[in-house]
C-alpha cells in the first residue's frame, strides 16, 4: 500500500490530493472519494486504506477552506471543491478510448451533492457514482423545514456516535480523533454558511435521468441505522437510480468501521457490475 500526498495541484486554489495506491491493482480505473461536510481525506484514511487492500487506487481531496490569503474572507466554497475534485480526475483518471479521464466515484453525505453537481457538467468523466448515506435526496423544502431537518439530523447522529463509541473501542478512537480534527480544522462562518445552505436546500434526484442517459451508473447506498438520513427517506428515489443497496450501520460508519463498507463497495464496483464503456470493461477483465 502506497500513500502519496500531492501538495501542489495545478487547479485547486487551496487543497491537496491524497492518493492511496494498491500493491496489486484489480482495475486501472481509480476511485474518487468526495468527503462529507467539514471532512477531508484524513477523516476517511481507514476506508481509503481498506479500498486499497481490495486492489483499487483511491483519491480524495483535502480542502483548506480557511486559507484566507488565497481565498479571501468570503471564499467560493463550491468552486474550491469543484476545482479540487476535477483536478483529481485529470491527474489520476484512466483515459478511455477517446483519451478522456474516467473514474468510479464514491460520495459520502454532503459529498453526494458536491459530486452530482460536478458530474452533471462533466458526465464523460464518470463511469459510476455511489451515493453513500448521501444528502440531497429529499423534496424541495422551505427554510424552516430545512433548518429543522439539519438540526435534528445532527443531534440524532451525535447520539449514534456516542452510543457506538461506548460499544466499540476501535470506533471510539476514530470518533475521538475526528472530534480533534474538527477542532483543529474548524471552518469559519463564512465557509460554513454556503455548505449549510447547500445541505439544506439543494436536491440532486432531478439530475439522475440525464446522468443515466449519459451512461453514468447511479447507485444509492443507505445505512439501515442512519438517524441523520432515515433509510425510508430514500424510498421515493430508489427507482430513479440504477441500483439501491442497504447496509447495516450508522451514517458515518464508512469512517468508523470501514472494513465492511469497503468490502461491500469493492464488490459493488467490480468490473462485472459496470458496463458503461466496453474498452474499460475489457481492460478491467484482462488484469483480473
Amino acid at each position: 500500500m502506497n500513500l502519496e500526498n500531492i501538495r501542489e495541484c495545478e487547479a485547486p486554489r487551496s487543497s491537496e490530493l491524497v492518493i492511496v495506491r494498491p500493491e496489486n491493482s484489480v482495475s486501472p480505473v481509480p476511485i474518487l472519494l468526495a468527503p462529507g461536510f467539514a471532512n477531508n481525506a484524513e477523516s476517511y484514511s481507514g476506508f481509503m486504506q481498506q479500498m486499497s487492500r481490495h486492489g483499487r487506487t483511491i483519491v480524495c481531496p483535502n480542502y483548506d477552506l480557511n486559507d484566507r490569503r488565497r481565498l479571501g474572507i468570503f471564499p467560493d466554497v463550491n468552486a474550491v471543491k469543484e476545482e479540487a475534485l476535477l483536478s483529481a480526475i485529470q491527474q489520476v483518471g484512466f483515459p478511455d478510448e477517446k483519451g478522456i479521464p474516467v473514474v468510479d466515484a464514491i460520495a459520502h453525505s454532503l459529498g453526494g451533492i458536491d459530486l452530482i453537481l460536478i458530474a452533471r457538467k462533466h458526465p464523460e468523466n464518470f463511469r459510476s457514482i455511489v451515493l453513500l448515506a448521501t444528502n440531497g435526496l429529499h423534496p424541495k423544502m422551505g427554510i424552516i423545514d430545512s433548518v429543522k431537518r439539519l438540526y435534528i439530523g445532527e443531534k440524532t447522529d451525535s447520539i449514534d456516535r456516542n452510543r457506538l463509541a461506548q460499544q466499540d473501542p476501535t470506533a471510539a478512537g476514530i470518533i475521538t480523533a475526528g472530534k480533534e480534527f474538527s477542532k483543529t480544522h474548524r471552518q469559519k462562518i463564512t465557509t460554513i454558511f454556503p455548505e449549510v445552505r447547500r445541505a439544506g436546500f439543494q436536491t440532486i434526484q432531478q439530475y439522475f435521468p440525464e446522468l443515466r442517459a449519459a451512461g453514468v451508473k447511479i447507485i444509492i447506498t443507505r445505512m439501515l441505522d442512519d438517524s441523520r438520513f432515515l433509510p425510508t427517506s430514500y424510498d421515493p428515489y430508489v427507482n430513479q437510480a440504477d441500483e439501491t443497496i442497504s447496509l447495516p450501520g450508522i451514517h458515518a460508519d464508512v469512517k468508523y468501521r470501514p472494513s465492511f463498507i469497503a468490502q461491500e463497495l469493492s464488490d459493488l464496483l467490480s468490473h462485472q457490475n459496470l458496463d458503461r464503456n466496453r474498452s474499460l470493461h475489457a481492460i478491467d477483465s484482462k488484469i483480473q
